[in-house]
């Protein structure tokens, strides 16, 4: 209620209508959440399975793997920069694909780019590792398929077969949109 009277507020809203509103939309709140009814929630008790920490694969950033050890689960792991700053190419490079590379299943938010863009991110740094380096197609490149040279072409299409298509990898899940929870 109150980032929502923010973001009316922000932008242009006048501040006591907008103050009764959240006045009214707290006062709702509080009438559905009880205090008694809180208390008698039952919330899941944590056995010692349910906080294992279990290893996946080492991140090859070595104040990541020197500090924590690597990429655990049930950890969620953000990234938080400005547009342009980095995040996908680490994370997709240092988290997401050393995970894919184990035969981990790894669930992506992506909220800038397309699932198409953010496959050729994947396919480029695939094709990189593959080829240890000697072949390299940016992801720029990959996305304009049209203007791949037949044996980029190739090469492009065997990677995304090998990675995308084979078992020994694990399943990318590109979602584009979070979804947040409120009180209604």
């Amino acid at each position: 209620a109150m980032l929502q009277t923010f973001g009316n507020i922000t932008n242009g809203e006048d501040v006591t209508d907008s103050s009764s509103k959240l006045s009214q939309d707290i006062f709702e709140i509080n009438k559905r959440l009880d205090p008694e009814t809180l208390c008698n929630i039952e919330f899941k008790s944590s056995s010692q399975d349910d906080d294992k920490m279990i290893f996946i694969a080492k991140t090859g950033l070595p104040c990541i793997d020197g500090d924590i050890g690597g990429i655990y689960a049930p950890l969620i792991y953000t990234l938080n920069s400005l547009p342009g700053g980095g995040k996908t190419k680490l994370s997709m490079s240092h988290f997401a694909y050393p995970v894919l590379g184990v035969g981990k299943d790894v669930l992506y938010y992506e909220l800038e780019l397309s699932r198409g863009q953010m496959e050729n991110e994947f396919l480029a740094h695939h094709i990189a590792k593959k080829y240890a380096g000697r072949v390299k197609i940016p992801s720029t490149e990959l996305n304009k398929l049209d203007e791949l040279t037949p044996e980029q072409r190739h090469i492009r299409d065997a990677a995304y077969a090998d990675l995308f298509e084979n078992e020994k990898y694990g399943k990318l899940s590109i979602q584009r949109e979070l979804v947040a929870e409120t009180m209604d």
